[in-house]
């Protein structure tokens, strides 16, 4: 079970894939982390449908014609989820006209948020972790850099919502408790009398997981690599608590996204996308 974010997934899964031991990773949503294998499995979204759906949005809801982007280029999730969503925007008649890339670790992001500023971009998309965008929010709005800014699923942390640089920034995820069915909530019920609080992406994602597994192992009777294995590709309906999924052909499931916004302080759902 895991590794969650792409950086770690990737190289692990090819371990897995090697072994033939089953993996499923609850949070990583780079194509390469599956891609090409038999026996590496996901609970969640890949990372182009969730950089179209949010190329598509800038376009059709803010109707932004010109983005920029600022990513990690040391970081395979930051880096893929970029690229997807340049492709994206560009296929759908828009313009990125700024592409400007940083090395993990880095702090001071002037210099390419100035040519941001420069390129007169309408939107600004940060496909970065939650640690990273405060202070890249904060420098561009110090530079004057006042639009929209987007981000993806790697923001999904009550840390960023007390930032008022990014009050109104909208950004991808994988589920919001106010739209969760019977089962979910009964998970949220659970999960705050345990830990006293609600729970975020990856604690949801980790739980449907398992789920996953223990379907896999039900379906087949067995609970060896292989019988594991056949039980996840087989699976064509299973309803966790982030919605339904199910598996065609490969270890991504099909599955909806939903666009986040961060509003007076808080995360409130906005919409979701589908298929």
């Amino acid at each position: 079970m895991g590794p969650q974010i792409s950086t770690n997934a990737i190289p692990v899964a090819r371990v897995a894939e090697k072994t033939h031991i089953p993996m499923i990773s609850p949070l990583s949503t780079n194509p390469k982390t599956t891609a090409g294998k038999q026996y590496v499995f996901r609970a969640v979204f890949v990372d182009d449908f969730q950089g179209k759906v949010m190329a598509r949005f800038a376009i059709e809801e803010l109707d932004a014609q010109k983005a920029a982007v600022l990513y990690d280029v040391a970081s395979d999730y930051n880096k893929g989820i970029a690229e997807f969503f340049k492709q994206a925007f560009e296929e759908a008649g828009g313009q990125v006209v700024a592409f400007e890339s940083y090395t993990t670790g880095e702090q001071d992001f002037s210099r390419q948020l100035t040519r941001i500023r420069d390129s007169e971009a309408e939107v600004l998309f940060l496909p970065n972790y939650s640690h990273e965008v405060p202070l890249q929010a904060q420098q561009a709005r110090q530079l004057g850099l006042n639009i929209a800014i987007l981000g993806s699923d790697s923001w999904e942390s009550q840390v960023l919502v007390e930032y008022p640089e990014l009050d109104g920034a909208f950004y991808s995820g994988h589920w919001h408790p106010d739209i969760g069915n019977e089962q979910a909530q009964a998970f949220i019920k659970a999960y705050r009398q345990t830990y006293g609080r609600i729970p975020a992406d990856a604690a949801a994602l980790t739980y449907d997981a398992f789920g996953l597994l223990f379907q896999a192992i039900q379906n087949q009777g067995q609970a060896d690599p292989e019988s594991i294995r056949n039980g996840l590709a087989e699976i064509k309906h299973y309803l966790g608590v982030t919605g339904a999924m199910k598996y065609q052909g490969t270890g991504d499931p099909v599955k909806s996204v939903v666009i986040m916004q961060i509003k007076a302080g808080e995360a409130v759902f906005y919409k979701q996308v589908d298929p």
